[in-house]
């Protein structure tokens, strides 16, 4: 995400969440490099990689939704009362 933020301004963001692709041409070289490195772990492209990488984001991601989840149901019961035990949890 640093290349994003680096390279694009509050405009550009705003811009492509309305479906304007043009601001992230100017990034694409470092953005590739960033997709390869950290999603792709420097394999190439092919189908088996790009479905092993998928595999992997989902799972990392399952795994946020899971803690968020679990946060928010802590905090719907416990309240306010309980902060320490909210804050031990959520940092599992």
């Amino acid at each position: 995400m640093y290349v994003l933020f680096r390279n694009l301004t509050i405009v550009d963001i705003m811009s492509v969440f309305f479906g304007n692709w043009q601001p992230l041409q100017r990034i694409r070289a470092p953005l590739q490099t960033f997709v390869r490195e950290t999603f792709l772990q420097g394999q190439d492209a092919t189908d088996a990689n790009l479905n092993a990488a998928t595999n992997r984001v989902l799972e990392d991601m399952q795994e946020i939704v899971d803690t968020s989840f679990v946060c928010s149901r802590t905090i719907m019961f416990m309240g306010c009362r309980k902060n320490i035990e909210i804050i031990l949890l959520c940092s599992k």
